[in-house]
Formats: structure tokens, sequence, C-alpha cells
């Protein structure tokens, strides 16, 4: 019953007809967008900061199997 007691405003569209928006209407949309808003800004920063650490990962891990097989290709000729 909570609607019933809220004031409601009334806007003028121009063509005689009047839309009412209740109070909790312009109270809740702005911190529902606000909340959309952060949620996706954080996803973003998430994603950036995940990608950029499996670029380095990866890095490291072809830095590595390129010194590794630089050994092996070593051994095999000192071997010969």
């Amino acid at each position: 019953m909570l609607c019933n007691i809220m004031p409601m405003k009334q806007y003028n569209l121009g063509d005689n007809r009047k839309k009412t928006v209740s109070l909790r209407t312009l109270l809740i949309y702005p911190y529902v967008a606000l909340v959309i808003c952060l949620a996706i800004a954080i996803g973003l920063l998430s994603y950036q900061a995940g990608s950029r650490a499996v670029e380095t990962v990866s890095k490291h891990l072809l830095q590595e199997t390129v010194s590794r097989i630089s050994q092996a290709v070593d051994r095999h000729d000192g071997v010969s």
C-alpha cells in the first residue's frame, strides 16, 4: 500500500496527455543505472586485467619452451 501514499508528479508531454511518475520511480531508476554502470566498469577492468595476466604467462611459457628447445639442440649437437 506504499504506492498509494507516495505523491505522484505529472509531466506534460505536449499533446495534452499527462504521464504520472511516482516518487519511488524517480528515486530508484538513477540508483539502478548507477549499479549497472559500476558492474559494467568492474567487469571490463577485470577482463582487461585477466587478459594482461594471460598474456604475461603465455610470454613466459613461450620463453621457457624456446630455452628448453635451445638446450636440447645444444646437447644434441654436442653428442654428434
